[in-house]
């Protein structure tokens, strides 16, 4: 059958895509294979952790209290989750004035997040360069930038 006039023939594929509204999806596209299939479940607790107008600009898959977990940096919040079964962590923190540190010896990356009398570490990441744009962009946003 033809289109109706003024009607595309075909929908923008946006439209039959699986819903992303805090962007997470295309956050996470930027992992490796590896960390992806890793991180599945961390990535879904993230998601479901996620608030209304939240929009995930990076994300991470490493361990978080030593159990599979992600990180993300929102406009003003980093957000740590992990996967503990039965009652997985979720912990949300301001960007502004925290401290990061990183560690990594070509396979794995650590991440140690400073803010206030408060400490978190986020460790084993496989995507070592990812690692450091986090810690750069979490930099960034505690200046102030």
């Amino acid at each position: 059958t033809a289109p109706l006039p003024g009607v595309p023939a075909t929908a923008p594929a946006a439209a039959y895509g699986v819903p992303d509204p805090h962007g997470l999806g295309v956050a996470a596209s930027r992992l490796s294979g590896g960390s992806r299939k890793n991180g599945r479940a961390a990535l879904a607790v993230l998601s479901l952790a996620l608030q209304d107008g939240d929009v995930v600009e990076q994300v991470l898959v490493g361990q978080y209290h030593g159990v599979e977990g992600a990180a993300a940096v929102l406009a003003t919040d980093l957000v740590l989750v992990n996967a503990r079964e039965w009652q997985p962590e979720v912990v949300r923190v301001a960007l502004a004035g925290m401290g990061v540190q990183g560690m990594a010896d070509g396979r794995k990356a650590s991440l140690t997040f400073t803010s206030g009398a408060t400490q978190d570490s986020f460790a084993g990441v496989s995507d070592t360069d990812l690692a450091v744009e986090f810690a750069n962009r979490i930099r960034q946003k505690a200046a102030g930038a």
